[in-house]
């Protein structure tokens, strides 16, 4: 469905989520099949989500660093005008207008009826999962999907990946076992 790599705003909650970002920005490692970005507020958003999921602040300090480290492009700031043009910074407007700013054509979200169609099409903007994003890039980008997936399951053994990615992705953890046992039945 997308053009490669895929330039994607993630809000609040695709990016502070249980499994999909771990996914999602290893979709970002070169060779890059997907370009994350987000805006200060949407990064504050996340941490006050992680925290309210009872994440101790040392730990969420360590994933905003590492976010800020391994993608340090991907902070955007989006013209006042362009906010301005869609509606006040606290709401999903907001999202919007960072990806009208960045050029980007998706937004991906855990709540994408709060981006109606009505807001999104005169921009050229589509919301989607995270769940339904992985599922067209495993679907269409296999071959790469693939190995970077085996990996991180034989990385992630606590909680383990598959947990999580059953628990809060079931189609997306479908598929997933069902091309790494096509895969192992192959050799």
């Amino acid at each position: 469905m997308f053009n490669r790599p895929v330039l994607a705003v993630l809000d609040a909650s695709a990016l502070a989520g249980r499994a999909a970002p771990h996914v999602l920005l290893r979709l970002a490692e070169v060779p890059a099949s997907m370009v994350p970005r987000w805006t200060r507020e949407t990064l504050a958003e996340a941490r006050s989500l992680l925290r309210r999921l009872g994440w101790p602040d040392p730990l969420v300090e360590k994933w905003e660093s590492a976010l800020q480290s391994g993608f340090p492009e991907a902070v955007i700031s989006p013209a006042t005008s362009v906010v301005a043009a869609l509606a006040e910074a606290d709401s999903p407007e907001r999202t919007v207008a960072a990806a009208v700013a960045c050029g980007a054509r998706l937004v991906l979200t855990e709540h994408p009826s709060r981006h109606p169609p009505a807001l999104l099409r005169p921009w050229g903007v589509e919301a989607m999962t995270p769940e339904t994003f992985l599922l067209e890039q495993l679907g269409s980008d296999h071959r790469r999907m693939e190995p970077m997936l085996r990996d991180m399951i034989q990385r992630h053994t606590h909680p383990g990946m598959m947990a999580m990615l059953t628990k809060n992705y079931p189609s997306f953890a479908q598929a997933v076992a069902g091309k790494l046992d096509d895969t192992r039945d192959m050799n």
